[in-house]
């Protein structure tokens, strides 16, 4: 069991959050499960539709208004390369030229540190060749398991995915400590910090979503995007997720499901986003999922807010970008120049050289920070690191400085006064306990 109430009337569990993931002083205006909802350009998996000169024309074009259409409202990014005539094309060094056997073909690229590719091979016969085509894309970014997270994805606090193995006797304990981890975390709803543009305070907690070895085998675009494909058949595994399907930590197999490790990914996604959290926790990967309009539109109604304004996205990326972060897809050549669209307000101090010329004071221009290095993911998630960056080092030294005195001194004194009255509490009823045996 998640260990945390200790102590009479839950006093430990209510210092647990003051101090760790809920400083009242200075609370942020979203939490880590919010944050997952904005996708940056590092999220992206990028599908190249690799063409020779001998493919069809008529295929040529299904390829591009295909993946287009059932592309377009989802994370995966498409380009079309012709390998005879763009020889130079920055992105052929990097793919598995060699190991395609037909054309076309198509290559899909994971956001993850590895940059992973999986060659997707359109089958021979059957269908037209743009039906075939249809279904290959279409599987990339839909599936009933993702269809379910979709359904789901405004009302619940995040997601536990449980991968059965072959061992029932496994499955069944990794499914017990999953259960008592989401009940746990649902009756610590109201103690976590709640987003500050929300209509309603969120009062469901982790949805579970079970696949079977059977189901496993439908679901093999979402288990490749978690490095699951060639996971251990044995044994259970369990990935949490929380936003638009980001993987917090990393997935748990066997004998690793236990309530600790799954309860603290679990409370990582309900996190101030601004408490000395680290940030690679908030910007784990994305799977691919399509995030069309009727996705959006109830999600924002449950939000208070539009997770793709681009005034929000412009707040959440600098939040994310103050601390380390993922490198994502950075360093491989991209199939397109996805940039957050945004502006930051820069004064202008001009010289009195010509004393009837209008002054602008506010002039509007396109953000695009550099990208830290890519870092493994911290045993802690709540340990607050430096970033190696010179030119944060004096910003941050500030940070820590004035925000440890500010967002733990209430919680801190507050914690205090509830140990003393426990204690003197005890102490008086011990006595009087005492006093009246005498």
């Amino acid at each position: 069991m998640l260990k945390i109430c200790y102590s009479i009337v839950g006093i430990h569990k209510v210092l647990f959050f003051l101090i760790v993931l809920s400083p009242v002083a200075q609370a942020c205006r979203f939490n880590v499960r919010e944050v997952g909802f904005v996708c940056f350009p590092e999220d992206a998996y990028y599908l190249y539709g690799l063409v020779r000169s001998s493919t069809p024309a008529a295929q040529v074009r299904a390829i591009e208004e295909k993946a287009k259409s059932v592309l377009s409202e989802s994370n995966v990014v498409f380009e079309l390369i012709s390998i005879d005539e763009q020889k130079d094309h920055p992105a052929l060094e990097h793919l598995p030229i060699k190991e395609i056997q037909s054309y076309p073909a198509l290559v899909l690229v994971s956001p993850s540190s590895e940059h992973r590719k999986k060659i997707l091979s359109i089958p021979q016969g059957g269908a037209s060749f743009s039906q075939r085509l249809q279904r290959i894309l279409a599987n990339l970014i839909l599936s009933p398991k993702r269809q379910e997270i979709l359904k789901h994805i405004a009302d619940v606090y995040g997601f536990v995915l449980l991968i059965e193995g072959r061992d029932s006797e496994q499955n069944e304990q990794a499914g017990k400590v999953v259960d008592e981890v989401i009940g746990e975390i649902t009756e610590m709803l109201p103690h976590l910090p709640q987003p500050v543009y929300a209509p309603a305070p969120l009062d469901k907690g982790p949805h579970r979503i079970d696949i079977s070895l059977l189901e496993a085998e439908q679901e093999e675009m979402l288990l490749w995007s978690l490095d699951l494909l060639d996971r251990d058949p044995n044994v259970p595994h369990a990935v949490v997720l929380h936003g638009r399907g980001r993987m917090v930590g990393v997935p748990l197999s066997g004998a690793d499901i236990d309530a600790y490790t799954l309860g603290y990914f679990c409370l990582v996604t309900g996190a101030d986003c601004e408490c000395g959290l680290d940030r690679r926790w908030m910007t784990g990967r994305m799977i691919p999922l399509r995030w069309d309009e009727s996705v959006k539109a109830p999600l924002a109604k449950s939000l208070g807010y539009d997770p793709e304004n681009p005034m929000v996205m412009m707040e959440i990326a600098r939040i994310v970008r103050r601390g380390y972060y993922p490198g994502g897809f950075a360093d491989f050549p991209k199939a397109a120049d996805s940039q957050i669209p945004g502006y930051q307000e820069i004064p202008l101090v001009l010289e009195d050289d010509e004393p009837n010329q209008i002054r602008p004071v506010i002039t509007a221009v396109a953000s695009t920070e550099p990208k830290p290095a890519k870092l493994e993911m911290p045993l802690d998630p709540l340990v607050k690191q430096s970033p190696p960056q010179t030119r944060q080092k004096e910003s941050k030294e500030k940070d820590s400085d004035s925000s440890f005195a500010l967002a733990y001194r209430v919680p801190l004194i507050v914690a205090g006064v509830l140990v003393v009255l426990t204690l003197g509490g005890g102490i008086i009823v011990v006595m009087r306990s005492r006093g009246r045996a005498a």
